[in-house]
């Protein structure tokens, strides 16, 4: 269960991690994640694998697949921008973007850790409507990369009918079968790919099909 934390000690938290984070660039860091889906709740805990300097702050955000191509540019723009606040920005913004969920530390959508004090935290959403996702993860320490791009990954989440439903009203399988059949810069169509084929993301496919068959 997530502990609520107030928004004065959230923010106070995430100043120092963000701070950590860019004074120890020279350094190795990383962040791990781990994410849960438990019916339509959804929940995303972060961790800290490096050394006591590091800290890092991170967030999490569940976007339809139709919308993840128009914020991709929004993104990368605040990505550039200033390394000490362009985590809070970029879930803050995608906070504020019809049909996207950005999962939450409280009332944050992001989450602060620091070494002793906070190393790991956990972003959650709950009642997520059932749908297929594009569940996207970016912590600051992503962004020292010259090469940074956020993790993506294909997230069935819900009733795998009620999400079919909703996938077909959207016009998300319209979408995704002319991407699988190529002409995409995106990099969508391999996620999609990968989601139905049963590769990292998982047999969607396989599972939806199970429930149709236990449905009839």
């Amino acid at each position: 269960m997530t502990v609520t934390r107030t928004f004065a000690r959230s923010a106070a938290v995430l100043g120092a991690a963000t701070a950590l984070t860019v004074a120890g660039a020279g350094a190795a860091m990383a962040t791990t994640s781990e994410n849960t889906v438990d019916g339509n709740d959804v929940s995303v805990t972060f961790e800290l694998d490096g050394g006591l300097l590091d800290g890092d702050a991170c967030g999490a955000a569940l976007i339809p697949p139709t919308a993840i191509a128009g914020l991709a540019g929004t993104i990368g723009e605040i990505a550039n921008g200033n390394p000490a606040t362009a985590i809070p920005a970029i879930f803050s913004a995608l906070d504020a973007t019809d049909g996207v969920i950005a999962l939450k530390d409280g009332i944050s959508p992001v989450v602060a850790l620091a070494p002793v004090l906070n190393p790991s935290g956990t972003v959650s959403a709950e009642d997520v409507p059932s749908n297929l996702y594009m569940l996207v993860t970016i912590c600051g320490s992503d962004l020292l990369d010259e090469d940074f791009a956020p993790n993506i990954e294909p997230m069935l989440v819900g009733n795998p009918l009620d999400a079919l439903n909703t996938m077909s009203s959207d016009g998300i399988l319209e979408t995704g079968s002319a991407l699988l059949q190529g002409d995409d810069d995106s990099g969508l169509g391999g996620i999609l790919s990968s989601a139905i084929g049963g590769g990292e993301g998982g047999d969607l496919l396989g599972t939806l099909s199970s429930a149709t068959d236990d449905a009839e």
